[in-house]
């Protein structure tokens, strides 16, 4: 077994690559409260290796932002294993090939969770970039396609066969996107068939679902997406539960402000003031969901927040 995934079975949780949010920014703030493995952004195989600015930045990384790994994103395999390469030659410790997204422009090219349609083709990739590179490959899949093509089982045992080193699963099917109960017993018996670990994802909304879902499953580990934005403090809560320890509280009103203030900073010094903007928007959304005056003031914030003061401001009189 590879060290790093032995890593992530000893820590049991992580950050889920989360397409437009698991940037650097929040990577770091999530490390602030424990959180021991994170993913990139799903990267674009042929993004990464056209090396677009945009891309550049989704790659960026920093020295406390370790141990770190990098989802990838297409159809072709070829680009799949040059992009791999380049991956690692910028110091990532694991590929995740995401066989699980959803969007339906994704799924319509082929990629994503399109690639569950094609069982093979995801074989030979996995045999691929374990042949020509020198990470661990991990896997990221949905229970399949569409209700009438479950076949997690299928492709966790071609991909076990060609030598995956992790399988993540989201048991929902394409169709029912983020809504919808998960099927669990999916994992269940992927975990009680598959000899690689398996690692659980989907409703880990609170440090509580993190206990529940290793519980209910006997998953190896916890992959959290959703349940992160704004809410960064579920990885201290979800050790705390983990180690036996009841949860520690949430940051109070006044320290929210200033972390999200941190993290605004940081948004702006990776993408310039006016681009960060937008992206700390959904944030704020999570962030102060509890705030009772939060619809009035984001309409505030929507009209007045033009400069760096404006925006200290407004998080200062909420």
């Amino acid at each position: 077994m590879h060290q790093i995934i032995d890593f992530l079975i000893r820590k049991k949780i992580s950050l889920s690559p989360l397409a437009g949010i698991s940037d650097r920014p929040f990577r770091l703030i999530s490390r602030r409260f424990g959180c021991p493995y994170a993913f990139t952004e799903m990267l674009d195989a042929r993004a990464v290796l056209s090396q677009r600015e945009s891309t550049k930045r989704m790659m960026s990384t920093h020295e406390e932002d370790t141990p770190l790994g990098v989802q990838l994103l297409g159809d072709n395999i070829e680009d799949i294993v040059h992009a791999a390469k380049v991956c690692e030659d910028k110091g990532f410790d694991m590929l995740n090939i995401n066989a699980a997204c959803p969007v339906p422009k994704i799924k319509k090219k082929g990629k994503g969770v399109a690639l569950m349609n094609e069982p093979l083709k995801i074989g030979s990739m996995i045999r691929s970039l374990v042949q020509e590179t020198g990470l661990p490959v991990a896997l990221k899949i949905r229970s399949g396609f569409n209700n009438d093509a479950l076949n997690y089982m299928e492709v966790g045992h071609i991909a076990q066969e060609e030598g995956v080193s992790a399988i993540f699963i989201h048991p929902r099917h394409a169709e029912s996107k983020y809504s919808g109960n998960l099927s669990k017993n999916h994992i269940i018996e992927m975990k009680d068939n598959l000899r690689v670990p398996i690692f659980a994802s989907g409703n880990v909304l609170e440090a509580q679902d993190v206990l529940d879902m290793m519980n209910d499953t006997g998953c190896d580990g916890v992959s959290i997406a959703r349940g992160a934005i704004g809410n960064p403090w579920i990885f201290a809560q979800s050790i705390d539960l983990l180690e036996g320890r009841k949860p520690r509280p949430n940051p109070s009103f006044e320290e929210i402000k200033i972390l999200v203030k941190e993290h605004f900073y940081m948004m702006s010094e990776l993408y310039s003031f006016e681009r960060a903007l937008p992206r700390m928007y959904k944030f704020l959304l999570l962030y102060f969901k509890e705030y009772s005056k939060l619809e009035e003031r984001m309409a505030v914030f929507r009209s007045t927040v033009k400069t760096e003061h404006d925006f200290e401001q407004f998080i200062e009189n909420l």
